[in-house]
């Protein structure tokens, strides 16, 4: 029991003595699908009474879409273009016909993957599903955290006068980024 405490107290010295993204920002639940409009989620987060009476700034606002495959897709297209950068770079030291046809194949597959790419932007209505908010003081982010505790919502915690959030404290990055390939989404 004695090394636990110890290494509960050392686990907080050595938190508070490293600083954290996580440490000035919030994550929004619950929020509404056609949510994505970051000044309107700017406009919400200023009315609250934290930031009016204490002049809380508002560092960033990210909100996380269900994008997930769209962004898959565009990670293959940067693989295929430097696959297609390194087989043109050996082109021009070896013979053409070695690698024209190589090059051809990667050609045609990043065609292809642009085409299926535009063709999901103008398909696909994406939604929000969730709203990182980070301040500039880890002050502002503890009392606007504070606003949305209690059973009852506070009416002016009410995102559109109707949805109830849920807001806590966002994880720290390297835990943000696991549950984020867990839930199939990426940043």
């Amino acid at each position: 029991m004695h090394w636990l405490n110890v290494q509960n107290k050392v686990s907080k010295e050595a938190d508070s003595d490293h600083c954290t993204c996580s440490d000035y920002s919030i994550i929004v639940d619950n929020v509404p699908q056609d949510a994505t409009d970051k000044q309107e989620w700017q406009d919400f987060f200023y009315k609250l009474n934290p930031i009016q009476e204490h002049g809380g700034e508002i560092s960033n606002i990210s909100i996380a879409l269900n994008n997930g495959k769209l962004l898959q897709l565009s990670h293959e297209r940067e693989k295929l273009e430097k696959q297609l950068d390194a087989l043109k770079a050996k082109f021009g030291k070896t013979h053409f016909a070695d690698y024209q046809e190589k090059i051809k194949k990667v050609e045609r597959k990043l065609r292809k993957l642009i085409q299926n790419m535009g063709a999901m932007r103008s398909r696909v209505d994406f939604k929000a599903v969730v709203v990182f908010v980070t301040f500039e003081s880890e002050v502002t982010r503890q009392e606007v955290e504070d606003e949305f505790k209690g059973i009852l919502p506070k009416k002016h915690t009410l995102f559109r006068n109707r949805y109830r959030l849920k807001v806590h404290r966002a994880p720290d990055p390297v835990r943000r980024c696991a549950g984020f390939r867990r839930c199939g989404l990426t940043e």
